[in-house]
């Protein structure tokens, strides 16, 4: 059935029922700028066609004065569907600037025109037939549409041990850690997990990076309402534990979650029960954890800087997905499957040649997937051409920066050996100050000076831990033995004086 809105203060529906219904129509009837509001706010708005009265009353005064205030709500929400006016008022006889009137609504996206009468009589069959026909032009554009926001990961070559690993452990109840760099699809082959596990529960996407200070307990356990104010709204708020109940959470850079919040999660893991925050009782959850990182996981786990018991307990079924620069063979499928989903999202049919595929396929792709998909939008968005050339499409590259070659003022540590390294160099080289600057002469301080020294030189990632403690035991004493000594012994001789 297409789904017809019909809009008008004096309603004739029921002859307007029995004149769509042999061509397929479902009509809904809307008299009242609230209940046009309620539609066009509902997350379930989808009409094929609309037919909008121009005159209205006051029943949708002052938020919609005419149909053709109505037409541009109705097209901001859904651009594809096609609107049908009408009105008694609009003859030439009845209003003579009603030519004026035509044309503006036709600016606003008005398609076609009918008088009121025609819908009461017979003549209302050509107005039908214009109906039927953007009908079937919409639904054509949803099925377009449908198929070119779909990413079928089963026709990439490269993916293909990955995607029998996942269909394997699918059903199983374990948790599952998805590695790789930025951008590969880690959360696309999530959702593939999901979609086969049979659990029939909601797929819960939480950031782990979010998670910062006291709202991490809020995010993950959720929240009653205060009993010093019971007007709150909006409570009590399930956390995303309690969300995925029944389904899948799915955890997203789960090596950028601090410790506070590693804890909260082992726990859940160990008891499968939350405590909302200011809440008494437990909640018993039951849901499947798929993790996802491009950390080197294991290794930050050994060297203190994330939870080891945690990391034991999201690796039962480690998937890694390979970098794109490890599966060209992919690529030609996937600038064509962006070229088509983009090319359907903004009403162009642009073709590219093997050539720019060809060269798009010899590409680095520091971003991987992505990178690549924000690359073949700008070719489609900026082309001015519908089959742009080879040199085309190296002119619209160089409008943007690559990260490859975008420049950093801050050189980059990657590595907690790097970060240790460039502490342990401040400190060699202003080791004698101890005991000179009264701000240096306690242990901490002179840690903390050159913690703070190399944060100004060099950009260090957050998820390295910054305090004294864990800097001069795990960094300096272990890896700069003879400088870790002699820092000690500089202390004592200050301490004497």
């Amino acid at each position: 059935m297409y789904q017809l809105l019909y809009i008008d203060d004096d309603p004739v529906e029921r002859r307007l029922m029995r004149a769509v219904a042999p061509a397929g129509f479902d009509v809904t009837t809307c008299r009242t700028a609230q209940e046009l509001k309620a539609l066009i706010d509902s997350p379930t708005f989808e009409y094929h066609v609309a037919l909008v009265d121009y005159r209205l009353d006051q029943n949708f005064a002052p938020h919609f004065k005419t149909g053709i205030e109505i037409t541009k709500a109705l097209l901001e929400r859904n651009p594809e569907m096609g609107i049908v006016g009408f009105s008694v008022y609009l003859g030439p006889q009845v209003n003579p600037g009603a030519g004026k009137i035509i044309a503006d609504w036709l600016h606003a996206g008005a398609a076609w025109f009918c008088d009121k009468t025609e819908i009461l009589s017979d003549s209302f069959g050509r107005t039908l037939q214009i109906l039927q026909r953007f009908a079937e032009r919409y639904e054509r554009w949803k099925t377009l549409f449908a198929e070119a926001q779909r990413l079928d990961l089963r026709k990439y070559e490269g993916l293909a041990d990955t995607l029998n690993l996942a269909d394997r452990i699918a059903r199983l109840p374990s948790n599952v850690l998805i590695l790789g760099e930025t951008g590969t699809g880690k959360e696309l082959l999530a959702r593939r997990i999901h979609e086969r596990s049979g659990r029939r529960g909601p797929f819960v996407v939480g950031n782990c990076a979010n998670l910062r200070g006291e709202l991490a307990e809020v995010i993950l356990h959720g929240q009653e309402m205060h009993h010093n104010d019971p007007r709150a709204r909006g409570f009590p708020k399930p956390g995303w534990f309690e969300q995925a109940n029944g389904g899948t959470l799915f955890l997203d850079e789960v090596g950028d979650m601090p410790l506070e919040a590693q804890a909260s999660l082992l726990r859940v893991l160990q008891e499968r029960k939350v405590r909302r925050v200011l809440g008494v009782d437990e909640i018993e959850v039951d849901f499947r954890l798929l993790s996802a990182t491009n950390h080197a996981l294991k290794q930050e786990a050994q060297a203190g800087i994330f939870r080891e018991d945690l990391f034991f307990r999201l690796e039962a079924f480690p998937i890694t997905v390979r970098p794109l620069r490890e599966r060209r063979a992919d690529i030609p499928e996937l600038v064509q499957t962006f070229r088509r989903k983009y090319c359907a999202e903004f009403g162009l049919q642009i073709e590219f040649s093997e050539e720019i595929i060809s060269y798009l396929s010899r590409r680095d792709y520091p971003g991987n997937v992505r990178e690549l998909e924000n690359l073949v939008q700008r070719f489609v968005a900026l082309s001015t051409s519908l089959q742009p050339s080879l040199e085309d499409v190296r002119n619209i590259e160089q409008l943007t920066l690559s990260p490859a070659n975008a420049k950093s003022e801050k050189k980059v540590i990657n590595s907690l050996t790097e970060y240790g390294s460039a502490i342990a160099n401040w400190m060699e080289c202003h080791l004698g100050e101890i005991g000179k600057s009264p701000d240096l002469r306690t242990k901490t301080a002179f840690v903390r000076a050159a913690v703070n020294a190399t944060h100004e030189e060099l950009e260090v990632p957050s998820r390295f831990p910054h305090t004294e403690r864990y800097v001069l035991e795990s960094l300096i004493r272990t890896s700069h033995p003879s400088l870790y000594k002699k820092l000690s012994e500089a202390l004592k001789d200050n301490s004497r004086r």
